[in-house]
């Protein structure tokens, strides 16, 4: 079931990133932050995915503690990934401020929360793919860390152009969540699939008992 939460939930949250794209040609993928969206018309649809992306990180914290609860390495990435959730969901409550406007105090809690919660999630995925990563445990490890390390790069990358008139800046974040979310797809795949088998095992023997 919560795998299912995982990927259903990034299926929304891209439909609804590229639905508000066409609504707002204004807005650049290339220099703009996500967050502009969440300012004039259909707001109101960038607060309702930052609610989501919310709901599907918690329901992978959820997936990834049922996983990797009993090591540290775990118990620190889902906390922190926990961490990245919450800020999401306060994202919703607190416009930015765009490019250009003058600073306020929502816009400060919004970039702090946003400066929180990029560290939380590459800091606390990287714990759970540390977590995942014994051969023991048949998880696609290197597709989690080859997800991470884009993310690092594009995190990285955008530390260094900011959103300076004309910087990348915008797409930096595009793929930096786009990683997280990604790594995040890719462990609900794998539950959803390694479950499935299980139980297509479970039913076999109980045909052949």
């Amino acid at each position: 079931m919560l795998a299912w939460c995982v990927l259903v939930g990034v299926a929304l949250y891209v439909c609804i990133d590229i639905a508000l794209h066409f609504l707002r040609p204004d807005l650049s993928l290339l220099h703009n932050a996500e967050s502009d969206y969440g300012n004039g018309p259909h707001a109101w649809l960038m607060d309702i995915n930052f609610e989501v992306r919310m709901l599907l990180s918690l329901a992978c914290v959820g997936l990834a503690w049922r996983d990797t609860g009993r090591s540290v390495a775990g118990r620190v990435g889902c906390v922190l990934l926990a961490v990245w959730a919450i800020s999401s969901g306060i994202l919703g409550f607190f416009r930015d401020d765009p490019l250009g406007t003058a600073p306020t105090a929502h816009g400060a809690v919004h970039l702090v929360s946003a400066g929180i919660g990029f560290i939380a999630a590459l800091i606390g995925l990287l714990c759970l793919t540390i977590a995942y990563w014994p051969p023991a445990s048949r998880s696609p490890r290197w597709a989690l860390l080859i997800v991470w390390i884009v993310a690092l790069l594009a995190l990285l990358a955008l530390g260094h152009a900011g959103f300076r008139p004309h910087s990348p800046g915008g797409l930096y974040e595009r793929i930096f969540l786009a990683a997280v979310l990604a790594w995040m797809a890719v462990l609900g795949a794998w539950r959803m699939l390694s479950g499935a088998a299980s139980s297509r095992v479970t039913l076999e023997a109980h045909a052949g008992g």
